[in-house]
């Protein structure tokens, strides 16, 4: 009897047009892999056959009938070949390498710098590359006046690469910089690849080019010891961009001062689908009410950053016709809308906000900004900048926003 072939493993198949035709560019996103591969509609078809079920005798006349056409098994055979030769199959050669690249992660002191592209890798040149940010069009005008007032309790900053979301960033840490500094900075950024459970936390500091954030490891470990499941997964940060974009400015501006529990939150969108609240689901409660009472027990002046961007629109992203003015400014309305919920609301109006709105424009950050909201409880937000990046060659726009939770005098 013939054997199954390998699934496809989870993996991102942008289409663009190409060679007069559409194709499809599939590439990991979380990067065990670092091919990509150019396929066809034909091609990605067989590889969305591959569930790890099929043979290569039913995929073979899957293809037949969808297309009309011959394929031999042979040709099925030689296709998931290839991709499993780029570690795009759940296949023993792929297993293999996976826990090759996670027993050097678990290994490492801290967990390395993984996505300088995003910004300047130079050590040397960093520190100027983000100063610049504070001046560039855009930006908040100049560099962090002197700090004074109390740290404060929530910060909304993006996770976009620099080059395109500098001016943000700078609005986010000019005001996190112009106030007295927390013990401690707890960020929660985007899971971009997903998650199994609800949070993702990481019992290690973050390395910068200028050097290492260290973790808070008490109240990491309060944590862990309250939540294990939440740390079962620390792997997902190995090249997880939105926490370490936040850690470059953290080190920048505060040096060996700061002190890091990192934290990756899952989506909502299985409560998007059901309706059901978020607070439905017990680990995302029993996370959140550990967190604050370890945070109380130990006595910590915390931060909460949100590392997130909003709407993702375009063609490149899925959308049916190009971008122009009218859909740029309706996007707007509706960030605007979400933002005036997070920022003035709770987190149940921000989380209604976002499931009427059906996830329509691909918010990129809704769960860090519901937690934040969370955790953060009925304090006032104030809106610092709101940005839309916009790349019209390749017909895409992501927005982004730097927001403010300030903390009474006192409090």
């Amino acid at each position: 009897m013939a054997s199954p072939l390998p699934a496809i493993r989870p993996l991102e198949a942008i289409p663009v047009e190409r060679d007069g035709g559409v194709r499809y560019l599939l590439r990991d996103p979380q990067r065990y892999s670092d091919h990509e591969a150019w396929l066809t509609p034909q091609a990605l078809y067989l590889a969305a056959q591959l569930d790890g079920r099929r043979t290569a005798a039913e995929v073979a006349a899957a293809l037949g009938e969808r297309f009309g056409i011959a394929v031999a098994e042979e040709e099925v055979e030689a296709a998931v070949a290839q991709l499993d030769a780029v570690l795009f199959l759940d296949s023993p050669r792929f297993r293999d390498h996976k826990a090759r690249l996670e027993a050097a992660f678990a290994a490492a002191p801290v967990r390395p710098a993984a996505n300088t592209a995003a910004y300047e890798a130079d050590p040397e040149r960093l520190p100027a590359f983000l100063d610049a940010w504070f001046t560039a069009e855009g930006g908040p005008g100049g560099p962090p006046g002197p700090a004074s007032g109390p740290a404060p309790a929530g910060l909304v900053a993006p996770h976009i690469d620099l080059h395109r979301g500098g001016p943000a960033y700078a609005h986010a840490y000019r005001a996190l910089a112009e106030a007295e500094p927390p013990e401690t900075f707890v960020v929660l950024g985007t899971a971009h690849a997903g998650l199994r459970h609800p949070f993702a936390c990481l019992a290690k500091g973050y390395d910068t080019p200028l050097g290492p954030v260290a973790l808070d490891r008490e109240l990491a470990a309060a944590l862990e010891a309250a939540c294990p499941w939440a740390f079962e997964e620390a792997a997902a940060h190995r090249t997880e961009h939105s926490v370490e974009l936040q850690v470059v400015w953290l080190r920048h501006l505060f040096g060996d001062r700061a002190r890091l529990l990192p934290v990756l939150v899952d989506g909502l969108h299985d409560h998007l689908a059901s309706g059901a609240p978020p607070e439905s689901d017990r680990r995302r409660e029993a996370f959140l009410a550990a967190l604050g009472e370890a945070v109380a027990r130990l006595g910590r002046r915390v931060t909460y950053v949100a590392a997130v961007d909003l709407s993702h629109v375009g063609t490149h992203f899925g959308d049916p016709e190009p971008l122009d003015a009218a859909r740029l400014a309706a996007v707007e309305r509706v960030d605007r809308e979400l933002l005036a919920a997070l920022l003035t609301g709770d987190a149940a109006a921000f989380f209604e906000r976002w499931r009427a709105g059906g996830d329509a424009t691909r918010v990129c950050g809704a769960a860090p900004l519901y937690c934040l909201r969370r955790l953060t409880a009925e304090l006032p937000g104030r809106l610092l900048c709101y940005r839309q990046c916009h790349t019209p060659e390749a017909d895409l726009m992501v927005s982004c926003a730097a927001a403010l939770f300030p903390r009474p005098e006192g409090a």
